[in-house]
């Protein structure tokens, strides 16, 4: 994964010097082919392989001035991929705390199109690009007291944060109430985090 975010951070180093050399205007829209994102970045991976297999060196060795490309990336696909490669470590601070190896080394998959999102099991059993939303409901009046949107795929480590960002609010007391929880917010750490506030927790 390291070698292909280096491609794509050499391949827009690329684009930048060659805009400031030639113009943004130089490669017009009627010389360059119109092409995906998805393809763009398809098209420089295999090209890159390609040239490493050619020479007999590393890809990470290839630069990106030593392949013809028959595109650019465009100012708006750069911010994309910029994104994307955030998201990527962003995934992997959050696969530490796993203590499932599976799980560490799973392969990344970030969406180009949206790529704050994460692959999760909906109620339909598939997995998609999704959000997983969190409601705090007052069970007596059934107002929802707070709702987040987090990109965590289970509700695992939501119990603590989430509680916190409750506790925040002065107009709420939650001290003296029963927090009712599902079987997923059962983990060593929310049942330490529950005792040492001295709050009230059922969960399944």
């Amino acid at each position: 994964m390291n070698w292909l975010k280096n491609l794509l951070m050499m391949s827009i180093i690329q684009d930048n010097e060659d805009d400031e050399k030639y113009g943004e205007d130089e490669w017009g829209e009627e010389v360059l082919p119109k092409m995906t994102l998805k393809k763009k970045i398809k098209e420089l991976v295999e090209a890159s392989q390609e040239k490493a297999k050619e020479e007999k060196k590393e890809i990470e060795e290839v630069k990106t001035n030593e392949l013809d490309l028959g595109f650019k990336f465009t100012n708006n696909e750069i911010k994309r991929i910029n994104k994307a490669c955030n998201e990527i470590e962003v995934v992997k601070r959050q696969r530490e705390r796993s203590k499932d190896p599976k799980i560490k080394d799973k392969t990344i998959v970030i969406s180009l199109s949206d790529p704050s999102s994460r692959f999760m099991k909906n109620k339909k059993g598939k997995k998609e690009l999704s959000y997983n939303i969190q409601n705090f409901v007052d069970c007596d009046s059934g107002f929802i007291l707070q709702s987040f949107l987090t990109q965590d795929p289970t509700d695992h480590y939501q119990l603590i944060p989430q509680i916190e960002n409750l506790m925040l609010n002065p107009d709420l007391n939650i001290e003296n109430s029963k927090i009712l929880m599902d079987t997923a917010y059962n983990t060593q750490e929310g049942i330490k985090f529950l005792y040492e506030n001295d709050l009230d927790g059922f969960i399944t």
